[in-house]
């Protein structure tokens, strides 16, 4: 027994070694999947007997016969102790239990990923980072949403994961909860032992954002706003309507105390908007305050980043009074710099790519917390003269020579005191921004944090709003269908439009809508531009007005006024490329950056834009340039609208005739005509009734299916889809037509009667074992269109209080499935857990608008 040690891995693999000649005597695969935790015991029920005790991927845990065959011999519950050994395995000397395991070699190519709902969101409108409830940065990137990423949330691998962890050293005894601060985006992680009770608090701070687009932040712009004189219950707003607050700010306000929540007396603070080293630091930062509530916790803090997508190698170098960690990319020269306020870091990792460090921290101590400030800082082509300060990196003096030319290299003066002023700014601006929104419905805490979290993705540059800031989390554990979810899509920004809309958050529809407007004004002078290049359009309409700029190429794909996708810069995307040093989720391979849904022909997304201008024009009308830009649209829909395309599913096998795209278009038509009639815009309105009503009636001779008694999801199949549920959201058909009753009438029945709904989770389809390779696994539920049938059940309350009553029980069910700070990710797998990518923009803004619209039935 004590001559045997194993070893896996990410990849399924289990060996056991004999120590004494590090022979590989047995090897086997782990059923379960990926290995998280392995330990050498004595066999339960024969304490002589050597077993390998392993712990898998979904937790079950195993106890092998290590002397005879090595078959499997007895299977575990969910052991308490050997889950944590999983969870603090790269800590073995730190696991005691009452049982006889003890920790053996795990794999130094693996590290445990926590599952999806344990994380909760954090940013400053540029980017932002997921931080687990255990303590851990899992996910983030720099210097905004679309750059390269901490990586353990996608990489499991020893060699290419990045994370930030800050955590009790006796994890495995440590209780964790999670909340925001009231009416905000900062975080607190709270650690609960029976030695005390100790909280980190996270946030980023926000940067001010110049009318022309531009980060004062990065140039150093002071910026004076009303003084502070509270910050919970704030009786006046701050005026920054159109930006967010910046982080150079001169104010009146009490230095919060985050550890209780409350808002003592102080003296009057101002930063220093000259201090331009501080100001750069934290443009890109993550502010990371650590404190004792009472008794006293010794806490391990770890930090390994990662350049480049984990291609790129970096230098580790740690001050002489280990206050300072400065981590440089070999090749782009690009930084990370991890400061503390006490000296903590204490070494680098045995792979030289992070640090260890430790603290204890008591009530008794006169300082009863300490500052981390992790800031990104690209590479320095200023040649400004450098401080010398003396490190600890290497024997070496040509090392040492570099470290002393560092001037990221000491801790910031008043970094504490500045940190806490950041502190009551951030909480401040976050608690004016949610005192905008006008919905004081019973669903308001829900409706507020998912707005809070919408403008988390909006990048505040641009306008742009993503879809979700990670990239490849899995629709399915080990399937291929991982994709980059960190770039506007056209029909997300219009949902998102919506959402904002119901809770009277104008100022970011506005700004989405702004951003919608400059792509189409770039796309048409593009048009234009290669007009002479192109070959004419592939569809002539009966009666087509003139200036129509839509083409298709020579190569026959259809070339449209805008693009469905583009980066959050506005450009163009026509590349992905996977990452092979990512390991993906849970080995869900592979892991992409970039997005080749531009390439698809999504008809769909201009009834969604149509509709989302139409409502935004009620409350801020648009201009009459806007409207210009609007007609061409329409006329490209009236000419290409009986074309198949790849629709709201993005399927890239092949087009159809969708019927959600054909409602859409229909509904691209009438909102036009219902926009020019109200504001008197000069259009061809006879030619548009025309068209719309030919759409409707082909929607209704082809995309319903009378055998089924429901329509279908395009022309001709007979299979269901929960996207037909927008027809009465869009008043495409009355919710009171036998048809459109029917339709619902089957969508809402159990998967195995047929239907699409289960326990209020709704799948997308019923043909949901795919038979193309990329989608060749079951799929979990989509959680956004929860919300959209929980929308139609309320309509139907209209006329029968039951379906009201219906709805109201299916918002508190589907909540049940949002994670403990009340986030969603895009999918519910089939274990309840979460899956896809985390946020989900679509999810959110259906939330919203789901709330608003069921609570005034309600009322």
């Amino acid at each position: 027994m004590d001559d045997l040690f194993a070893s896996g891995s990410y990849n399924k693999s289990v060996k056991v070694w004999k120590r004494s000649s590090f022979e590989c005597v047995k090897q086997f695969e782990h059923e379960s999947g990926n290995v998280y935790a392995l330990a050498t015991t004595y066999n339960l029920r024969n304490n002589q007997q050597p077993s390998l005790i392993s712990v898998g991927s979904d937790m079950s845990i195993y106890e092998w016969d290590l002397e005879k065959t090595l078959l499997r011999t007895y299977t575990f519950v969910h052991s308490h102790h050997l889950v944590l050994l999983c969870l603090t395995r790269r800590h073995a000397t730190h696991f005691t239990t009452d049982s006889n395991v003890t920790p053996s070699s795990a794999s130094d190519s693996s590290i445990h990923q926590g599952d999806i709902e344990d994380y909760a969101l954090i940013g400053n409108c540029h980017t932002t980072a997921l931080v687990g409830i255990h303590g851990s940065i899992d996910y983030c990137c720099f210097p905004q949403f679309d750059s390269s990423s901490l990586s353990k949330l996608v990489s499991a691998s020893r060699e290419t994961c990045g994370y930030f962890s800050i955590h009790p050293l006796r994890i495995e005894d440590t209780t964790n909860k999670q909340h925001y601060f009231p009416d905000s985006n900062v975080l607190v992680t709270k650690f609960l032992l029976s030695e005390g009770v100790g909280q980190v608090v996270d946030f980023m701070p926000l940067m001010r954002t110049t009318t022309d687009g531009k980060q004062s932040g990065d140039h150093f712009e002071p910026h004076v706003s009303k003084p502070v004189t509270n910050v919970v219950g704030m009786t006046e707003d701050l005026p920054c309507a159109d930006e967010c607050c910046p982080i150079t700010k001169l104010f009146r306000g009490d230095q919060v105390n985050l550890m209780r929540g409350r808002v003592p007396s102080s003296a009057h603070m101002k930063l220093d908007p000259n201090d331009d080293l501080f100001n750069k630091m934290i443009s890109h930062s993550i502010i990371r305050r650590l404190e004792i509530v009472h008794g006293h916790i010794d806490f391990l803090v770890e930090c390994t980043p990662v350049f480049n997508y984990g291609r790129e190698k970096h230098i580790v170098k740690i001050s002489n009074d280990r206050k300072c960690v400065v981590f440089t990319a070999e090749e782009s020269g690009h930084k990370l710099i991890l400061q503390c306020n006490r000296a903590c870091f204490e070494k680098a990792t045995e792979d030289g790519r992070g640090i260890v460090g430790s603290l204890e921290l008591s009530e008794l101590d006169v300082e009863k917390s300490c500052v981390f400030l992790l800031s990104y800082v690209e590479k320095d082509t200023t040649g400004v003269t450098r401080h010398e300060e003396t490190f600890n990196t290497s024997e070496e003096d040509s090392h040492r020579k570099s470290v002393d030319s560092d001037k990221y290299c000491r801790i910031l003066p008043g970094l504490v005191h500045k940190t806490n002023q950041l502190a009551v700014e951030t909480i401040t601006y976050w608690q004016n921004y949610i005192k905008r929104s006008e919905y004081q419905g019973i669903f308001r805490e829900q409706v507020n944090r998912s707005l809070l979290a919408l403008k988390l993705l909006m990048f505040e540059k641009t306008g742009a709003i993503i879809s979700s800031p990670t990239t490849s989390l899995p629709k399915v554990i080990g399937g291929e269908r991982n994709y980059d979810y960190r770039y506007f899509w056209m029909r997300d920004g219009t949902f998102a439009i919506n959402a904002f809309l119901q809770a009277s958050m104008i100022d970011d529809a506005a700004k989405i809508i702004g951003f919608i407007e400059r792509m189409i004004h770039y796309e048409m002078e593009e048009r234009h531009k290669q007009r002479d290049m192109d070959v004419p359009a592939i569809v002539a309409a009966e009666e087509q007005v003139s200036d129509i700029d839509i083409v298709t190429t020579t190569s026959g794909t259809m070339r449209a006024p805008i693009h469905n996708i583009y980066t959050i810069d506005g450009k163009s995307l026509d590349h992905v490329e996977e990452i092979t040093t990512f390991t993906g989720f849970r080995n869900s391979r592979p892991v992409r950056v970039g997005n080749m849904a531009t390439q698809n022909i999504e008809l769909d997304i201009y009834g969604e834009l149509m509709d989302a201008i139409y409502s935004y024009d009620s409350k801020r009308p648009i201009s009459y340039d806007l409207w210009l830009k609007l007609r061409k649209m329409v006329e490209f829909v009236i000419v290409n609208w009986k074309n198949p395309d790849h629709s709201i599913w993005e399927k890239t096998s092949a087009t159809a005739h969708y019927v959600y795209s054909k409602v859409m278009a229909w509904c691209c038509l009438d909102r036009a005509i219902r926009l020019a009639e109200r504001r008197s815009f000069p259009a061809p309105i006879q030619h548009w009734l025309k068209t719309r009503n030919e759409i409707y009636e082909d929607i209704m001779k082809k995309g319903y299916n009378e055998k089924l008694g429901s329509f279908v999801q395009s022309y001709g199949s007979n299979a269901l889809d929960v996207s037909l549920l927008i027809m009465p959201l869009v008043n495409f058909l009355s919710i009171s037509d036998p048809r459109m009753i029917s339709t619902i009438e089957t969508i809402d029945r159990k998967p195995k009667e047929g239907g699409l709904v289960s326990s209020s989770l709704v799948y997308r389809n019923n043909d949901i074992h795919h038979q193309d390779k990329t989608m060749r696994f079951t799929e979990g539920t989509y959680n956004m269109f929860s919300f959209w049938l929980l929308r139609v059940l309320a309509l139907m309350g209209d006329r029968d209080k039951k379906k009201l009553r219906q709805a109201q029980l299916m918002f508190e069910k589907i909540s049940t499935f949002s994670n403990h700070v009340d986030l969603f990710s895009e999918i519910t797998s089939f274990t309840g857990n979460m899956l896809g990518n985390f946020i989900h923009c679509n999810t959110h803004a259906s939330l919203i608008v789901a709330a608003v619209e069921l609570s005034k039935r309600l009322e």
